[in-house]
This record gives structure tokens, C-alpha cells and sequence, in this order.
């Protein structure tokens, strides 16, 4: 069976894209291993929030995101909406 690795950054009050992704996510598991990776967009620290939008990166999702692919070996992956 085909793996797929969905990734998407949920947005911080549930809305349609979110609900999509997730009838998606469905839809995709009647035929394919599918494993999902979500990320919250927050905005805690405004400050903060600042650099990593100035630096286009976090760290610590870039290594999950490695970290999934390289455990799950996924034939496709499928990225929603991805804010690292």
C-alpha cells in the first residue's frame, strides 16, 4: 500500500481549510497509508514570532518533518499549507 505523509499548520480558530484538510485526510485513508503531521499557527510571543518570520524557519519543525520522512518513508508527500 502507498504511504502519504500529509503536512498542514492549522490556523489558530478552526476554519474551512482545516475542516478540508481533515475530509481529505479521510478520503485518502479508504486507499493509502497516510500519516499526519500538524503544526498550530500561534502567535504567543510577538516578538518571537517576528524572527521566524524574518528567518522563514523553525528548527524544531524542520527536524519532525526530516525526522517523519526519514521513519515513514512516505511515497507521496502532501503539504497543505506548511509554515515552518
Amino acid at each position: 500500500m502507498k504511504k502519504i505523509l500529509l503536512i498542514h499548520t492549522k490556523y489558530q480558530d478552526l476554519g474551512g481549510e482545516d475542516i478540508a484538510v481533515e475530509n481529505e485526510a479521510s478520503l485518502l485513508k479508504e486507499n493509502f497509508k497516510v500519516r499526519e503531521v500538524y503544526f498550530q499557527n500561534e502567535l504567543t510571543n510577538p516578538f518571537t514570532q517576528f524572527f521566524k518570520i524574518l528567518s522563514n524557519r523553525s528548527k524544531k519543525n524542520m527536524k519532525l518533518v526530516e525526522s517523519e520522512i526519514n521513519n515513514f518513508n512516505p511515497n507521496i508527500i502532501y503539504i497543505h499549507k506548511f509554515n515552518i
